[in-house]
């Protein structure tokens, strides 16, 4: 029963960490859909880490009013009964849109982790939800250098383009 959720289907909760650009910098795909998000960041490595002072990753979190408030994790003030209460929410709110974001585009990208499709998970198998981020980051990380290929022979042509057309221009003005 434990891994039916809040929703009443069967799920599996993962928590997501990422930075302003989409990319998954961390996660956590082993608790039950059942677990209430806090108890899962008190008990991962992440929470360990940020408590040391270690700050694993740059910056601080932002978490929803279901996170403990913590040095290095922002959350929404519950009472926003001031202009600048107000202004900080609504910045926290859309700052936070960042991994909502990056997890519609996992979501949409690989269809099978939200079609409630009924998965037969083996302690020793790997998570498919992993599997996706990990293909996601992979093919993300291609994309970009495809891209940045692309530019530099797209540049490259312009470039003898251009000496082509000099060379033309000043041959008809001899």
């Amino acid at each position: 029963m434990e891994f039916v959720n809040r929703r009443g289907y069967h799920s599996i909760n993962c928590q997501l960490i990422c930075d302003a650009n989409l990319v998954i910098t961390h996660c956590v795909i082993n608790w039950p859909g059942s677990v209430h998000d806090s108890r899962i960041l008190r008990e991962s490595s992440i929470w360990q880490l940020f408590e040391r002072a270690a700050r694993p990753v740059p910056g601080m979190l932002l978490g929803d009013s279901g996170y403990p408030l913590r040095e290095w994790l922002m959350t929404p003030f519950l009472d926003s009964n001031t202009r600048a209460k107000e202004r900080y929410n609504t910045a926290h709110r859309t700052t936070r849109s960042t991994i909502e974001r990056a997890n519609g585009v996992l979501k949409k990208r690989w269809h099978c982790q939200n079609l409630g499709m009924i998965l037969h998970l083996h302690a020793k198998s790997p998570s498919p939800v992993l599997f996706c981020i990990m293909l996601q980051q992979l093919l993300d990380c291609h994309i970009q250098i495809l891209i940045q290929t692309m530019m530099n022979q797209i540049l490259q042509i312009l470039s003898w383009m251009m000496e082509i057309m000099s060379k033309m221009v000043c041959s008809r003005v001899v």
